[in-house]
């Protein structure tokens, strides 16, 4: 049985997803799902059901491979960490840390978004041919981190 990071109520914001559009997502626990497999994991895994904070739908893949969005959805305990809770642990101050950093970087990307009419906000690589690199990715949607930090982070939370 494993420990669980999220209770109902908490903010969160979602990391180590298997579609880079979700990582960084800030997200309220809202209900429940249970223990069901999920993809990328082994066996089963605890899975809440959130809420965006944002104007920022969740990515899901379909059966045919195809994305389809939602504001409420399913998602792992395991890919979330709090970001409100009563605990001073440091992985609290890190989902803290992180989200702020979210946070700024959505509305940046809304401004941008309204100045220049922008049609798509695909946090994947920009080019069609450039292949994806997550610690890349990470280190664009939060400016000031180095590939040091993101990786320490990365293997902190075991990823």
């Amino acid at each position: 049985m494993e420990t669980l990071r999220c209770r109902i109520g908490d903010l969160a914001v979602l990391v180590g997803c298997h579609l880079p559009e979700n990582t960084g997502n800030i997200v309220r626990i809202i209900g429940v799902v249970g223990y069901q497999s999920w993809y990328g994991i082994n066996g089963q895994t605890f899975v809440w059901t959130v809420e965006v904070s944002h104007n920022r739908p969740l990515v899901y893949e379909n059966c045919n491979r195809g994305l389809y969005t939602k504001m409420v959805g399913p998602v792992p305990d395991r890919l979330l960490i709090p970001i409100d809770s009563d605990s001073d642990s440091d992985s609290i101050q890190l989902g803290k840390d992180i989200a702020v950093g979210v946070r700024e970087y959505c509305e940046r990307l809304e401004a941008l978004e309204r100045s220049q009419k922008l049609t798509s906000t695909s946090l994947t690589s920009s080019s069609e041919y450039e292949p994806y690199n997550p610690v890349k990715n990470c280190i664009m949607q939060h400016p000031g981190l180095t590939e040091e930090q993101v990786i320490a982070m990365a293997e902190a939370f075991g990823f």
